[in-house]
């Protein structure tokens, strides 16, 4: 399994997490010189790292990218995520009532 891709992030947001736990802090420089990225465009790393900083696992201070541990990190994704289910599945359930009072609505069949 590949948990970051899993949620949505990009192989290479995955790979460059992976590496900086594995060797620490770096500059984007330092991390892109690295196996498994070395031949990456510093574009695309510079993205994936965005990517990282967005949900809160990479910080960067002085220009060198550190990992913050993934628990928290995740389980505000994963709240956030079912936060927003619960209120599609609300809308779902307001807007069926609605389509259904303002439309024939006798020749569908909702489950």
């Amino acid at each position: 399994m590949r948990p970051l891709q899993a949620l949505g992030l990009s192989a290479m947001a995955e790979v460059a997490y992976l590496a900086l736990v594995e060797q620490g802090p770096q500059t984007l420089a330092e991390l892109a010189d690295r196996a498994p990225l070395v031949g990456s465009p510093l574009e695309s790393l510079q993205h994936a790292v965005t990517e990282l900083s967005d949900i809160g696992l990479v910080s960067r201070t002085d220009d060198r990218l550190t990992t913050q541990p993934p628990r928290a990190m995740l389980e505000a994704v994963a709240e956030r995520r079912a936060r927003e289910a619960r209120i599609a599945y609300e809308s779902a359930t307001v807007l069926s009532r609605f389509w259904f009072d303002h439309t024939s609505g006798s020749s569908y069949v909702e489950e």
